[in-house]
């Protein structure tokens, strides 16, 4: 079972992937935060997670990789639609959506970066 943190300010954004990555077994939501405090928190609380994050956050980017590397955990980044997707990968986040993002595809982006996969 592949644990998520689900980290973003938008309620009814993180509510709607909450509920669609609920759909497969083979994820499961242990945490979700409304803000950058939280989710740094989530993060150090559960080490080997996927952490599923929206950049309007802003967390230090940097800082953040180094923490999820240090626990086992990778990063998705929840882009906006006017980011670049390619900067966040050359960081060394391990996948991007954006917010306008199918549930398919999205699924689809959490299970391949559980499997070590990159995805954008």
């Amino acid at each position: 079972m592949n644990k998520i943190i689900l980290a973003d300010s938008q309620a009814i954004f993180r509510a709607g992937t909450a509920k669609v990555l609920a759909m497969d077994e083979d994820l499961r939501i242990i945490a979700q935060c409304t803000d950058l405090e939280r989710m740094l928190h989530a993060v150090s609380t559960f080490p080997g997670s996927i952490l599923l994050f929206a950049a309007s956050l802003r967390p230090d980017l940097i800082r953040l990789r180094n923490l999820l590397e240090a626990l086992g955990s990778s990063g998705i980044v929840i882009a906006e639609n006017n980011d670049n997707a390619s900067s966040y990968i050359q960081q060394g986040f391990r996948g991007v959506v954006f917010r306008n993002v199918s549930g398919s595809s999205l699924t689809e982006c959490v299970r391949r970066v559980a499997a070590g996969e990159t995805w954008m």
